[in-house]
């Protein structure tokens, strides 16, 4: 299926100038799925260069949770929309960067559905589970952009900020203190400007230091 997709996407790929296209680098790149931040267009084209839109996915038996920034868990009888993009590696790299990879966010593969086929895909979760609490206004923000941009349903958003407050524990706000100081040293200046009682989304501009 992916050697489906990227023979139908040839083209395109060629017009984003992406260096390398033979047949071994094309089968390099990763069909990814996702359902926080990274639906945001502009997020995307500023990290990840070489990504390619493909549409919006669903993900069954699975809902949309926070633990301060997007998560999911395993429901029967919901699903997780998401965003499918086609990316490169160095792409992928660039994400493993922001997610934390692979001490904040895991990696796995999961089936998704996808313009009337069942595709595998990438998708990122966080490793402590089940910490629920509610995103901030700015990240909340992000993703609703990202939802209208992407076609997914921001209902989706608002039933799992209900959600996780309803199921919200304080827990969650130690572990991403205790992440973001050993491991984003090189991303943070300065991790006590970070206030980690309230979960912060800090747009990609600004963490990077990007003009």
């Amino acid at each position: 299926m992916l050697v489906d997709i990227l023979n139908h996407y040839d083209i395109i790929l060629g017009m984003k100038n992406i260096k390398d296209t033979t047949h071994t680098s094309r089968l390099q790149r990763t069909l990814y799925f996702a359902y926080g931040m990274n639906t945001n267009h502009d997020e995307m084209a500023s990290r990840c260069q070489d990504s390619l839109f493909l549409g919006a996915a669903r993900l069954d038996n699975h809902r949309l949770t926070f633990q301060g920034v997007a998560d999911f868990t395993e429901q029967k009888g919901f699903a997780l929309h998401g965003a499918l993009w086609l990316i490169s590696e160095k792409d992928e790299k660039a994400l493993d960067t922001l997610e934390g990879y692979p001490h904040l966010y895991g990696k796995k593969t999961v089936s998704v559905h996808w313009q009337n086929s069942m595709v595998n895909v990438m998708i990122y979760q966080m490793q402590v589970r089940d910490n629920y609490s509610s995103p901030s206004a700015h990240y909340e923000q992000c993703l609703m952009t990202g939802y209208l941009q992407s076609g997914i349903t921001q209902k989706q958003i608002q039933k799992a900020k209900a959600f996780s407050i309803a199921n919200a524990k304080p827990v969650v706000t130690k572990v991403m203190k205790r992440y973001y100081e050993t491991n984003l040293e090189s991303e943070y200046n300065d991790t006590d400007e970070l206030d980690f009682d309230e979960p912060v989304y800090i747009p990609t501009q600004v963490r990077m230091g990007w003009k």
